[in-house]
C-alpha cells in the first residue's frame, strides 16, 4: 500500500540486518512460513542444495544423437561392458540400439521386438539380458543379439544373484535360471520349472525386483519381500512389509547399501536392511498432487550422493526432485522434457557420464552444461518471509547487498516481496560478484518480506553465495 515516507520519530534506530549466507535447508513445503528456518527455502527450482555455501545452478542436457530415433519415446537404456569397452544399448520401437558415444549415433543390432513395452536390462558373465514383459528374454555378446529359447515367456524384469537369473513373469511368480547358466530354467533332473512363488490371491503384482551382494529384493505394488540364500535349498523368502511396496519399477535405486524406491501414497521410502524411512515428507505436497497411473512412470537415478526422481507426466509438467544422502534434504526442478529412462556410465574405465532418454522423442542427453541443447536455462530461489516480529511496527527495505557467482551467458535478478503478495514490490539486476543496493524510503511498506534470485542463461556453474538486507521498522499507524 502506497504510504508516505517515515517521519523520523516514528523509526527505530536498531534496524535489524538480514544475513543469509546457508541454504542448506532446501525445500520445504510441509512448513508454514513462520516455521521455516531461515536456512530453509519456500521455493527452489533448478538450484542444488549445498552441504554448506552456495547454492549453484544445475546442469543442462546436451543431445548424444542429434538425429532422432523416430517417433515415441526410449523404453530403456543400459550401459554394458564388453571386455574392455563401453557400450550403451537403448530400446526404441522395435529395436535395440548401439550407441556410438563419439560419433553420437545409434546402429540397430535388433529390431523384433514388440513395440511399445518397457525395456529392461542386466549384465552377467558378459552378456545383456534385454526383457520387455511381452517377448522372450534376449542377451548381447557385444556383437549380435540372440533370442533366450529356454527363458520365460514375457519377462517384466531381469537381474542376476547367486550366480543365477532371475525374470519375473506375471504378477506372482519369479523364474530363475541354473546356477552359472543363463539359458537353463528348468531343474534338469525333474524338468520341473524353476520358479518361486512370492505369493498368490493378494491383488498384487510385482513392481520390482533387485539385487544386493547379500539378498534378492522383490517388491509387489504393496508388499516387500527378501531372499536370502545361495542355493534354492537355502533360500529364506521373508514377507518383510504387507503395507510397503513400489508402484514405479525405474524408482528403484541402490545408494551406499540402501535401496530408494517410490511407494503408491506415501512419498519415498529407504530400506536400509533393518527398517523403512521415509524421507518425502518436505515434498510430499508435489507427489500427492500424482494419480497412480502418474506415479507409475517416474524414473530414479542416482549422481554421487543423490537420488534423483523423475515425474515425467506430473500434472504440473514434468519435474525431477532430487534427495541428498549427506545433507537429508530436498530439491525441485521443472525439466524442459519428460525423462523415460536413465543410464550411468560407470562400468569399468568409463567416464562417469550420466544420460537420460526421453519419453516423447528417440532422443538420449547427456547431462551437461548450463543450457538445454543452447537453449537458456532458468534457475530460481525464494525464501521465507522475514518479519519484524512486532506488532507495532512495519517495516521497508533499505539497504541490499547480493553476492553472486554468474557464468559467461547468465544474467541474474533479485526480487522481494512484502506480505506474501505475489507480485514483487521491486526489483534489481544482478551482475557477477557483489552487488550493493542503497534504496531509498519507499512507498511500499509490510509485515514481512521475502526474497526471490533468478539465474538464467546458457552459462554453466553459476551460483547465489549470499543475501544481506537491512529492513527499517516504522511504527504502525493504527486508524
Amino acid at each position: 500500500m502506497a504510504q508516505n515516507p517515515p517521519a523520523a520519530q516514528d523509526l527505530k534506530t536498531d534496524a535489524p540486518v538480514l544475513r543469509l549466507f546457508d541454504f542448506s535447508g532446501g525445500l520445504r513445503l510441509d512448513k508454514y512460513d513462520a516455521q521455516l528456518e531461515p536456512h530453509e527455502l519456500r521455493e527452489l527450482d533448478g538450484f542444488e542444495v549445498p552441504v554448506a555455501g552456495a547454492l549453484r545452478k544445475e546442469q543442462g542436457w546436451v543431445p548424444y544423437n542429434a538425429t532422432s530415433l523416430g517417433e515415441g519415446g526410449i523404453l530403456g537404456m543400459h550401459r554394458h561392458l564388453n571386455g574392455t569397452t563401453p557400450q550403451l544399448l537403448v530400446a526404441h520401437g522395435s529395436s535395440i540400439y548401439l550407441g556410438d558415444d563419439s560419433l553420437g549415433t545409434f546402429t540397430p543390432v535388433y529390431s523384433s521386438m514388440t513395440p511399445g513395452y518397457q525395456t529392461y536390462f542386466d549384465t552377467w558373465k558378459g552378456f545383456a539380458f534385454i526383457v520387455n514383459g511381452f517377448d522372450r528374454p534376449l542377451k548381447w555378446n557385444g556383437t549380435k543379439v540372440q533370442t533366450m529359447e529356454n527363458a520365460p515367456m514375457g519377462a517384466k524384469f531381469v537381474v542376476h544373484y547367486a550366480d543365477r537369473l532371475f525374470m519375473p513373469v506375471g504378477d506372482d511368480d519369479v523364474r530363475f535360471s541354473e546356477l552359472l547358466d543363463p539359458d537353463t530354467w528348468h531343474d534338469p533332473e525333474t524338468g520341473i520349472t524353476n520358479n518361486i512363488d512370492v505369493e498368490t490371491g493378494d491383488d498384487q503384482e510385482i513392481t520390482g525386483i533387485y539385487a544386493t551382494q547379500t539378498k534378492l529384493v522383490i517388491l509387489k505394488s504393496r508388499s516387500y519381500y527378501y531372499i536370502r540364500g545361495y542355493l534354492p535349498e537355502e533360500w529364506e523368502k521373508d514377507k518383510i512389509s504387507g503395507d510397503i511396496g513400489c508402484i514405479a519399477p525405474r524408482s528403484l535405486v541402490e545408494i551406499d547399501g540402501k535401496i530408494f524406491f517410490l511407494t503408491g501414497d506415501r512419498g519415498v521410502y529407504i530400506d536400509d536392511g533393518n527398517s523403512f524411512i521415509p524421507i518425502s515428507t518436505p515434498v510430499m505436497d508435489i507427489l500427492q498432487k500424482c494419480t497412480p497411473s502418474e506415479l507409475k512412470t517416474a524414473v530414479g537415478s542416482r549422481t554421487r550422493w543423490k537420488y534423483r526422481l523423475d515425474i515425467p507426466d506430473h500434472p504440473d509438467g514434468p519435474v525431477r526432485l532430487t534427495f541428498d544422502v549427506r545433507t537429508q534434504k530436498w530439491s525441485y526442478r521443472t525439466m524442459p522434457f519428460k525423462v523415460a529412462a536413465f543410464a550411468a556410465f560407470d562400468v569399468a574405465g568409463d567416464t562417469g557420464d550420466r544420460v537420460v532418454g526421453r519419453a516423447d522423442q528417440g532422443i538420449v542427453y547427456y547431462e551437461r552444461g548450463g543450457s538445454f541443447n543452447g537453449a537458456a536455462i532458468t534457475s530460481s530461489m525464494k525464501t521465507k518471509r522475514f518479519g519484524y516480529a512486532e506488532p507495532d511496527y512495519q517495516i521497508y527495505l533499505r539497504n541490499l547487498i547480493v553476492d553472486i557467482g554468474l557464468a559467461p551467458g547468465d544474467t541474474g535478478v533479485i526480487r522481494w516481496f512484502f506480505n506474501g503478495e505475489p507480485v514483487a514490490a521491486d526489483s534489481r539486476p544482478l551482475v557477477d560478484g557483489i552487488n550493493r543496493f542503497s534504496l531509498p524510503p519507499t512507498t511500499t511498506l509490510g509485515d514481512d518480506i521475502a526474497f526471490e534470485v533468478e539465474i538464467s542463461g546458457t552459462g554453466e556453474g553459476s551460483e547465489l553465495r549470499g543475501i544481506v538486507a537491512r529492513t527499517i521498522p516504522r511504527r504502525r499507524r493504527w486508524v
